[in-house]
């Protein structure tokens, strides 16, 4: 029989698994790097690198969320040597883009 106590803990496990900033997924919700910190980009970019399938060191990338999202693409492919550092770079403007998309439609 399961206590009051672990039922709680139990809802509150599928409460933080539901929502996104709880769980890492913050760019799925938010898509904007500006102002995060370094453990939340080094999160977006282990899960970029995941699902692009790259290898490169995400220690070696990830910085605070402002200076990555002013950085160039030729800083990124220093960073993260080329095919990763332009791939970063091509999904971190897709974010700042989405993110564009989804003010602008906030705004109708």
């Amino acid at each position: 029989m399961m206590s009051a106590e672990g039922s709680d803990a139990k809802e509150k496990l599928t409460d933080m698994e539901e929502d996104p900033k709880k769980t890492g997924q913050w760019w799925e919700e938010k898509p904007d790097l500006e102002g995060r910190t370094k453990k939340e980009v080094k999160q977006w970019l282990q899960h970029f690198k995941q699902e692009a399938e790259l290898d490169f060191e995400v220690d070696d990338v990830a910085c605070l969320g402002e200076l990555l999202a002013d950085s160039t693409k030729e800083d990124l492919k220093e960073f993260a040597g080329g095919l990763a550092g332009i791939d970063i770079f091509n999904a971190k403007e897709k974010l700042k883009k989405k993110a564009m998309e989804t003010e602008e439609s906030g705004r109708r």
